[in-house]
Formats: C-alpha cells, structure tokens, sequence
C-alpha cells in the first residue's frame, strides 16, 4: 500500500526547512511533497492521481498551507480545497508569518 502523503505549500525555502525538521521523523519527511505556489498547488491537486474507486483523502493525509503566496494567495488555495468534495475532507493546518 502506498503511503500517504503531506503537501506542504510554502514558497520560502528556509520555512519550508523548518517545517520539515520540526514534522521529526525521518520516516515522515519522505512522505512530503513539497508545492511552492498556489497556482501550483491547485494544479498538483486537480492533476493528482486518483481512481475512480478511490478518495483522495486516502492518499493525502495532510496540507500545511502558507497563507502568503506568490501567483495564488493561500486563502484562495483553502477555499480550492474546501468547496470541492473530492477535497475538503482533508486537514489544512495554515501557517503564517503575518501578524
């Protein structure tokens, strides 16, 4: 069974770092991919490869979104995610540097 995955939206490289470091685990670091825009995170999940009889949710077991980024805003990114059913079943844990 293939492992599930963590998508991590974050456009700063030393962020993206830190993120990863404190997830821990060696084991859970090889399970995250790395998105580093929002047009690209739309695209990643419109594109991500799911059957027919499977939920995505299945494959993905979590997005931390930066809210600040280029090309489409993390805010944007969230509502993608939440109002279309094939998604929004999936944990968003948002992260901001913004006070």
């Amino acid at each position: 069974m293939e492992e599930r995955k963590i998508i991590l939206i974050e456009d700063d490289p030393d962020h993206a770092d830190l993120i990863t470091e404190a997830l821990g685990e060696e084991d859970l670091e090889k399970c995250i991919i790395l998105v580093r825009d929002g047009m690209e995170a739309i695209d990643y999940f419109q594109e991500f490869g799911v059957t027919r009889d499977e939920q995505i949710e299945n494959k993905v077991k979590l997005v931390i979104l930066d809210l600040h980024l280029p090309k489409v805003d993390g805010m944007d990114v969230l509502k993608f995610l939440k109002k279309n059913p094939k998604y929004s079943k999936i944990p968003v844990i948002i992260l901001s540097t913004s006070s």
